[in-house]
């Protein structure tokens, strides 16, 4: 229960301190967007770090080399919960933007920093801010910006695979970039698994071989969801 209440201060004080952060980060934006989605991104990986930290949990991280250097690409995640995202983000090699639900958006400063780091807000419930997610995803990936994404939709509550959506994954049809499958485990089970308590435990990492799309047709792009889905499968 300890590292609950610590975590809980350690997160309030970080919001706090994002307040005039994030308005720095919104005047560097009138000049430069990725300087500031720079920037916040930092803020957030110290924050991250510093939960993992409390956490005390141990990372093993494997298959780093297969993400590119030279381009941006959609990562495409397993979701356990929410120390995906805490054990996930301080390690990306260059700036990364997430798609998050909607319901985040509710959280004052603490949404202006997932926007300054370019999350994309999504309301699964409107076709249309499906698509208009997948447009700004794609745009991303355009201007450098790679993007991180769970298509399970929700957490899984074991360490079983949900289906995968397919809808997430038309971002990498629209854009042409390469996908890296990533498989996370254990994350649960420090946080969800035993709430409120949290307790440490061996997260494992593994990024899988990257896939270029670039010359894929509009029919190899066909139960591409499965494919990804088995593929991470394979690899927890």
């Amino acid at each position: 229960m300890f590292k609950f209440i610590l975590s809980v201060i350690v997160l309030a004080i970080s919001i706090i301190v994002a307040l005039p952060y994030s308005l720095i980060c919104l005047i560097v934006r009138i000049f430069s967007k990725k300087a500031a989605g720079w920037m916040a991104q930092k803020y957030v990986v110290v924050t991250c770090r510093v939960i993992f930290f409390i956490s005390g949990s141990t990372l093993d991280v494997q298959g780093f080399d297969n993400i590119p250097d030279d381009e941006a690409v959609l990562f495409v995640s397993n979701h356990r919960g929410i120390f995906d995202i805490i054990t996930l983000y301080p390690i990306m090699k260059k700036q990364v933007g997430f798609v998050s639900k909607k319901e985040l958006r509710k959280f004052p400063i603490f949404n202006w920093m997932m926007w300054l780091c370019n999350c994309i807000f999504l309301d699964r419930k409107d076709p249309r801010n499906g698509l208009r997610m997948i447009g700004k995803a794609s745009s991303l990936i355009g201007e450098g910006i790679s993007i991180l994404i769970f298509p399970e939709g929700t957490r899984s509550r074991d360490e079983n695979l949900l289906e995968f959506k397919e809808g997430a994954l038309k971002i990498a049809s629209k854009s042409k970039c390469t996908i890296v499958p990533v498989a996370i485990a254990n994350t649960g089970k420090i946080f969800e698994d035993q709430f409120p308590r949290i307790l440490a435990q061996d997260v494992k990492i593994k990024f899988g071989e990257a896939i270029d799309t670039s010359d894929w047709s509009r029919a190899d792009f066909k139960g591409i969801g499965k494919k990804l889905h088995d593929e991470i499968e394979s690899m927890l």
